[in-house]
């Protein structure tokens, strides 16, 4: 099966409807077009400082594929973005630009992004969907394991 469209169908059994699923070379939740754009391959140093963050933050669960957290930090994003004005997520974006994110090759860096607002919302999230649906969880590993997508569990 079609990755995207796998990860769509899990989307709608989960109640959430009218978001598309997307490959690309970042993973991003496009507000103006209801996509969630996702990268087969996460950066292996942003993927390991993310899982610690998550951990540190109250994720019980472990060994869940890359792909898998990325995808459902994203789905985050989908799940809080009501909370935010659109004032605020204006000045989100734009701050986004001087985080110089794009290398990261900073621990500080990392974490101080994903403790701003619109991200720290998505991270609170997934944690807690993690932690409370894991059955569901699986359900999407198990998804993405049928595609054969390489996951990057480290």
């Amino acid at each position: 099966m079609n990755i995207e469209r796998a990860l769509e169908n899990w989307l709608i059994k989960n109640g959430i409807n009218n978001i598309e699923v997307a490959l690309n070379i970042d993973n991003f939740f496009d507000t103006d077009k209801n996509i969630i754009n996702f990268s087969l391959k996460p950066l292996l140093q942003t993927d390991c400082y993310f899982r610690q963050f998550i951990h540190e933050y109250g994720c019980t669960k472990e060994n869940i594929p890359s792909l898998v957290l990325h995808f459902l930090h994203e789905v985050g994003h989908v799940m809080t973005i009501h909370k935010f004005s659109e004032d605020e997520l204006f000045h989100f974006r734009i701050s986004r630009i001087f985080f110089g994110f794009e290398e990261h090759s900073k621990f500080e860096l990392a974490f101080n992004y994903w403790e701003s607002p619109e991200e720290f919302a998505a991270n609170i999230w997934t944690i807690n969907f993690i932690n409370n649906n894991f059955q569901e969880v699986q359900y999407l590993i198990n998804i993405v394991n049928s595609c054969n997508i390489y996951t990057g569990v480290i």
